[in-house]
C-alpha cells in the first residue's frame, strides 16, 4: 500500500471507531478471540516491519479498548509471552522519548494499567512508571489551560482517558511495592 492508501484506510478505521458506540466496542472486540489474535500479530508485525500508521491506530485502539474497563484490562495480559501488553512495553525507544510518540503511548498504557495491580507489575518489569507519573503531571497541570481551549483533537489525553481520574492514575502509578526484606 503506498502513502495515499494507507492514510485513506487510517482515516476510515479511526472514523468508524470513533462514531461506535464506546462500551458496545468494549464488549464485541473483547469476546472475539480472532479479533485478539489479529490485534497480537498486527502489533508484532507493524514494530518489525515499521509501518507506523496502522500500529499507531493499534495503539489507540487498545486504549480505547481498556479504559476503565477491567476484563478487557485482564485481556492485554492474556495469552503466552509475549503479551500484547508487554509488547506496547517493549515498543522502540522512541516511543518513549519523542512527546508526539509519547502522547499515542502513555495513555494506552495508563488505560491498560490504571486499578490493575497484575498490568502494573507488568509494566513496571519493562518501563518506569516515572515516565507515566512526569506524563499525568504535566496533563493535571495544564488541565486548566486545555480547559479555556475548546479541544476536539480526540487523540489528546482528555479524550482517551477520563479527567476525574487523572489524580487517582498519579497516585496509582506513584505508589510503589513496599520493600520486603526477609
Amino acid at each position: 500500500m503506498d502513502g495515499g492508501q494507507t492514510d485513506g484506510v487510517k482515516s476510515r478505521w479511526t472514523n468508524v471507531y470513533r462514531q461506535m458506540d464506546r462500551q458496545t466496542n468494549r464488549q464485541w472486540f473483547g469476546k472475539q478471540p480472532v479479533i485478539q489474535d489479529t490485534v497480537l500479530v498486527n502489533v508484532r508485525y507493524c514494530t518489525h516491519h515499521h509501518h507506523e500508521t496502522l500500529l499507531h491506530e493499534l495503539i489507540l485502539s487498545v486504549g480505547y479498548f481498556s479504559v476503565l474497563n477491567y476484563e478487557n484490562q485482564m485481556f492485554l495480559l492474556a495469552g503466552r509471552s509475549p503479551t500484547l501488553l508487554q509488547l506496547l512495553c517493549r515498543l522502540p525507544f522512541e516511543y518513549f522519548s519523542d512527546p508526539k510518540l509519547e502522547n499515542l503511548l502513555y495513555p494506552t498504557l495508563i488505560s491498560a494499567c490504571y486499578h490493575v495491580p497484575d498490568n502494573k507489575d507488568v509494566l513496571e518489569l519493562e518501563v518506569n512508571c516515572k515516565l507515566l507519573c512526569v506524563y499525568l503531571q504535566y496533563q493535571i497541570s495544564e488541565q486548566d489551560s486545555q480547559e479555556k481551549k475548546e479541544s476536539h483533537d480526540f487523540l489528546s489525553f482528555k479524550h482517551r482517558f477520563p479527567q476525574v481520574y487523572w489524580k487517582s492514575a498519579l497516585n496509582f502509578f506513584s505508589e510503589l511495592e513496599p520493600f520486603n526484606d526477609e
